[in-house]
C-alpha cells in the first residue's frame, strides 16, 4: 500500500469519526450552550465551533475521552467569547440606526474627491524611502502599534518614531489630508 492511499484512508477514517461525534453531540451541546448563553441566535454558531476546531485536530481517534473532550472545548469556547466581550466591550455596542444617528448618503463628487485625494496620498507616500512608506501603511492603514511595527521590522521604537515623523511631515507638506495632526 503506498502512502497516498494510506493518508486517503487516514483521511476518511478521521471524517467518518468527526461525522460520528457531530452526529452525537450536535443535541447535548445545543443544551449546554442553550443554558449558558443569553442570544438564541449565537448556540448554532458555538456549536460549530466547537466542530470547527474538533476538525483542526490531527486525529480525533486518539482522544480517551470524547465526552469530556467535546465538552471542554465548548467551555473554552464560551471562556473565549467572554474575554473577547469584555476586551471588545459588546456589551455596551449600540448599533447604527438611521431613525437615531441620521442616514447620510456620500455625493458623487465626493466619491471623486476621495478618489483624488488618495491618490495624491498615495503619490506623495512612493516618493518616500520603501522603510519609512512601510512604518506608514504598517500604522496608519493596518492599525499596528509603534511596538508592534518595531518588532516586526527588527528595529527599534525610535526608529519607528522618525520614520512616523518624516513620513507625517513629507505628507502634510505635500497635501491639505484633515486627519493628519499638522
Amino acid at each position: 500500500m503506498t502512502k497516498l492511499s494510506r493518508d486517503g484512508e487516514d483521511r476518511a477514517r478521521g471524517q467518518l469519526q468527526l461525522s460520528t461525534v457531530v452526529s452525537d453531540y450536535t443535541a447535548p451541546l445545543e443544551r449546554f450552550f442553550r443554558r449558558r448563553v443569553s442570544v438564541r441566535a449565537e448556540v448554532d454558531d458555538l456549536v460549530q465551533e466547537v466542530f470547527l476546531r474538533l476538525a483542526r485536530q490531527d486525529s480525533i481517534e486518539a482522544i480517551d475521552n470524547p465526552q469530556a473532550y467535546v465538552f471542554q472545548v465548548a467551555a473554552n469556547i464560551l471562556r473565549d467569547q467572554g474575554r473577547r466581550r469584555r476586551t471588545h466591550s459588546a456589551d455596551v455596542h449600540e448599533s447604527f440606526e438611521d431613525a437615531v444617528h441620521g442616514s447620510q448618503t456620500i455625493s458623487p463628487e465626493r466619491v471623486v474627491m476621495a478618489r483624488q485625494s488618495m491618490g495624491q496620498l498615495k503619490a506623495a507616500l512612493l516618493k518616500l524611502p520603501l522603510r519609512t512608506q512601510e512604518v506608514f501603511v504598517l500604522h496608519r492603514f493596518e492599525g499596528l502599534r509603534y511596538s508592534e511595527i518595531a518588532n516586526r521590522l527588527g528595529v527599534s521604537l525610535s526608529a519607528v518614531e522618525k520614520h512616523m515623523m518624516k513620513a507625517m511631515k513629507h505628507i502634510t507638506r505635500r497635501l491639505e489630508v484633515p486627519w493628519l495632526p499638522r
